[in-house]
This record gives structure tokens, C-alpha cells and sequence, in this order.
């Protein structure tokens, strides 16, 4: 992510997928922390979405 629109456009990705609760995005380090109901989505397909939007992402456990 290099400008300010960078993370809005992941959070907005993030978003657009059902069951996402929150979305927190950093610019450094680039990061993206999401709260979402396992229920309903699992984290590849939110990384996918973001992906999509043109960030590369995927799941980090911390």
C-alpha cells in the first residue's frame, strides 16, 4: 500500500463479503486485522475479495 486510498479500498473489499464484523487496515505494516463470523465465511474468501480489489492477501495467524 503506497497511498491513503490504498486501505480503503482493502476495507471496503473486506466489507463487501457477508458475515465480515470489522475491518482495521494499517499502512505499515500493510495489514489488515478482520473480525468475521466463522459461521458464515471463512478467511480465504475474505483474502480472496481483497485480492480481487488488487492487494495480494492472505491469512496470517497471529
Amino acid at each position: 500500500m503506497h497511498c491513503a486510498t490504498c486501505p480503503i479500498t482493502v476495507r471496503t473489499a473486506a466489507r463487501s463479503v457477508p458475515g465480515v464484523v470489522d475491518v482495521q487496515v494499517t499502512m505499515s505494516p500493510a495489514r489488515a486485522r478482520v473480525r468475521y463470523r466463522p459461521s458464515e465465511i471463512d478467511s480465504t474468501r475474505i483474502a480472496a475479495a481483497i485480492t480481487d480489489s488488487g492487494y495480494p492477501a492472505h491469512e496470517v495467524n497471529e
